[in-house]
């Protein structure tokens, strides 16, 4: 192999931000400018996960790290230290606050697709982390460090050639993700106008024409009882309607109990709304996992974080991840039978249960939710025809969604398996372009 080049002499920038003054309370839910942190950066891709908005007063202090179409950006700091992947432009303009450095190489030196596949590949990976813990209280990565990082030297045609390879397989992976989103809308639409606005029933009342087919349509009642929802539908508690709440635990030993392979252990950065993050999934041995049998997962079993940042993100398990078990911070939720785990997931997802539960109707504002507030919470019990046809119904969009994440972990190990082969030569872009061809 030809000797690599020093990552600093081809780059225009390298360089990482601050967080405007205020911290936290500066942050602005919408507004011109994106300020992007560490928890935005996944080595599968830039999440919109917390994402903030700044002003553009606090933008133009940040004008030394404005990010750029097709930027690299590296956290450095932390637990996330070395996560790596390129800015998505649909959040520019944008800017990075002090755990992330931008990396900006020069295109016809550098192809950013393929330096950004270069910082994911397992031995980089190995390195920075390695880097990283040597110093003396955090994680962290120094701007010397990257400038140092030494990349394979390869024409800048199969730079291109590499990078638009994988890519294809991560442009495929994020078509399935777009249309999970779309499928995940659709029933989410369904059920709040079916449980939450009580649509048919209302709709009735008002004599507009059935939306529905004539066999759905007849399960809605035609009025609202005196407490404003439909007659003969009920409101009781979480806890009446499922048949477990708990939360896990952490074997002694914390992260050092982690093996390479062994029983799923989930933990609140693999639960988002609507969703569950592969990204940072760890394995407990036997041993360790049999002290939690107790917080076994199962099947269609509800997760919710209960304390942290990320307190009250709520998703369904993805089944392709059992067995399992979850930490302190995850809570399962789990159906009785005849109550679809779906409609206590997206009952769990709304606004007004998580502000229920965070006590904000009665002013509080708890930082940790427990069994008792999650089996206390209202919920509305519709008839049980009217379940089971929700359940039906939606059971085609989830079972969509949930071929696509299938299929997207297929590419995702692919393009695990041909990375480090392109990296070290072992194989050429054509040979990669037909085994891509062959899962496409």
């Amino acid at each position: 192999m030809p000797e690599p080049l020093r990552l600093g002499d081809h780059c225009t920038k390298i360089g990482s931000g601050a967080t405007p003054r205020g911290g936290k309370d500066s942050y602005l839910e919408s507004g011109p400018y994106r300020l992007i942190r560490s928890q935005n950066i996944y080595n599968s891709g830039f999440s919109n996960g917390g994402l903030v908005c700044i002003s553009e007063e606090q933008a133009s202090t940040l004008s030394n790290v404005e990010v750029l179409p097709e930027d690299i950006l590296l956290n450095i700091t932390g637990d996330s230290v070395a996560r790596t992947c390129q800015v998505d432009s649909a959040v520019l303009p944008a800017r990075v606050n002090q755990h992330v450095a931008i990396v900006r190489p020069n295109p016809d030196e550098i192809d950013p697709r393929f330096l950004r596949f270069f910082l994911i590949s397992p031995g980089m990976q190995s390195l920075m982390l390695t880097y990283a813990g040597a110093g003396a209280t955090r994680n962290a990565l120094t701007k010397s460090m990257i400038e140092n990082f030494e990349v394979p030297r390869f024409p800048i045609e199969v730079q291109r050639g590499i990078g638009r390879t994988l890519g294809a397989l991560e442009d495929k992976i994020d078509c399935n993700r777009r249309m999970n989103e779309t499928l995940e809308a659709m029933a989410r639409a369904m059920f709040k106008d079916w449980f939450v606005d009580f649509g048919p029933t209302k709709a009735k009342m008002e004599g507009r024409p059935p939306y529905l087919a004539p066999e759905i349509w007849d399960l809605f009642p035609d009025r609202l009882d005196d407490e404003g929802k439909p007659e003969g539908w009920r409101m009781t508690t979480l806890g009446s309607l499922t048949s477990k709440i708990g939360s896990g635990a952490t074997p002694r030993g914390g992260k050092g109990v982690y093996v390479s392979e062994g029983t799923n252990f989930i933990r609140s950065q693999n639960v988002y709304d609507f969703y569950f993050k592969w990204d940072g999934l760890v394995q407990l041995s036997d041993e360790d996992s049999a002290q939690l049998r107790n917080v076994a997962v199962k099947p269609d079993d509800v997760l919710i974080n209960i304390t942290g940042d990320s307190i009250l993100r709520t998703c369904v398990v993805d089944p392709g991840v059992l067995p399992a078990r979850v930490n302190q911070h995850v809570c399962i939720v789990r159906a009785v039978k005849g109550i679809p785990a779906r409609f206590l997931h997206l009952w769990l997802a709304q606004q007004s249960a998580k502000h229920w539960l965070l006590g904000n109707d009665a002013g509080g504002s708890r930082k940790a939710v427990t069994k008792g507030h999650l089996e206390s919470l209202p919920i509305i019990q519709p008839s049980t025809e009217t379940l089971e046809k929700f359940s039906e119904l939606s059971s085609h969009f989830y079972n969509k969604a949930i071929a696509n994440t299938m299929e997207s972990r297929i590419l995702a190990q692919t393009r695990d398996l041909l990375l480090p082969k392109l990296m070290s030569g072992e194989i050429r872009v054509k040979g990669a372009e037909r085994a891509v061809e062959d899962v496409l």
